[in-house]
């Protein structure tokens, strides 16, 4: 197969959807032709010229504005390129959400080509995306999956979790000697440093558990309010990191004591399954989907409690986990997740019907 990938975040941004399209194309690659469509482009890819959410210029728009801006304007340019490449593609795959879909529409009416969309936003994200009947949608849970199903009578939907890399986890090699200094437990929390991870609240209740380190990894709009916050209330209990290289991301989560995630939302989070493939017990906003998948190698609370979010971090880090966190996660790897996606690209190529799951 020829395939097309679009992202815009591609190469300048190293989140969810960034961390799946990079290893689930490292396994793709042995077997199809596979073309990665990026603003960013600091990895193999082809570069498109376009609008950017981290530009001075986009600061003058709210952060969602932002995203739609990029992800319509990287789309309309990705598909005029894909369009006018000499090699015909077999399918696009589009990581772009709802802002991408009208120019994804009009690719395929115009040339006949399918286009499968991953819905990373989940929520209205995903319905809106369905709105423009793409060849097969991808969520990563079954509520989203219902929701589509329940508005949508005749569309392909089916999910396909997040996974991670279990050898390369299991093959850090961490050093001790960081943490030395550092008053346990040592908690780590990964991801975009954005109002919907309420990153505030972790902030708060560490500081109501009156020990500990609190280690902060990401970047994002409010990366010098939360820098503030965090010396403020913890003072030398409070580390942040920024964007850092995702081995060293892997070696903090093996030093950590419990890894925490207190967002109002999350879709399928790739920090939380790495925190578990680490062995890392996690502590995170109790609702359905984290239910699933943290199961029972992790504490679910209320994070807005902030007495009790304190409580359930000092109970993980007493906790004997055993190794019940690795055990978790342990049918995540990436390899199975990409063999799960080759496996939906024919039979969206194939024209036969598309299941619920893929198997």
């Amino acid at each position: 197969m020829r395939i097309a990938i679009t992202l815009s975040g591609y190469g300048y941004v190293h989140r969810g959807s960034e961390i799946m399209v990079e290893n689930v194309v490292k396994h793709l690659q042995k077997n199809h032709v596979v073309d990665i469509f990026s603003i960013g482009c600091d990895r193999h890819c082809i570069e498109i010229k376009s609008f950017r959410r981290d530009s001075s210029f986009a600061k003058i728009f709210p952060e969602r504005i932002q995203r739609y801006l990029e992800h319509a304007l990287f789309a309309l340019k990705a598909v005029y390129r894909i369009v006018r490449r000499s090699n015909r593609y077999d399918l696009v795959w589009c990581h772009d959400g709802e802002a991408a879909m009208p120019f994804m529409k009009a690719l395929q009416l115009l040339r006949r080509m399918p286009v499968i969309v991953t819905g990373h936003g989940g929520g209205t994200s995903d319905l809106l995306i369905s709105l423009f009947h793409p060849d097969a949608i991808v969520v990563f849970k079954p509520e989203a999956q219902k929701a589509i199903q329940k508005r949508f009578k005749n569309i392909s939907v089916t999910q396909i979790p997040h996974g991670i890399d279990l050898e390369a986890i299991r093959n850090v090699r961490p050093d001790y000697s960081i943490i030395e200094k550092l008053d346990r437990p040592i908690i780590v929390s990964t991801g975009a440093l954005v109002k919907v991870k309420r990153i505030h609240l972790l902030i708060q209740a560490v500081k109501e558990l009156k020990q500990g380190t609190l280690v902060l990894i990401g970047d994002g709009p409010l990366k010098n309010e939360l820098q503030e916050l965090g010396q403020n209330l913890l003072a030398d209990r409070f580390l942040m990191l920024g964007e850092i290289p995702h081995n060293e991301v892997l070696k903090w989560l093996t030093l950590a004591d419990v890894y925490s995630l207190a967002s109002a939302y999350e879709n399928f989070s790739i920090g939380l399954l790495e925190a578990l493939a680490a062995n890392c017990p996690v502590v995170t906003q109790y609702d359905l989907n984290r239910q699933r998948i943290v199961g029972d190698a992790g504490i679910l609370v209320n994070c807005e409690d902030t007495k009790n979010y304190a409580a359930a971090l000092f109970n993980a880090y007493q906790t004997n986990w055993d190794n019940q966190p690795q055990k978790q996660v342990s049918n995540l790897d990436w390899a199975v997740i990409a063999q799960k996606y080759e496996r939906l690209f024919e039979l969206v190529l194939s024209g036969h019907p598309i299941p619920e799951e893929i198997s």
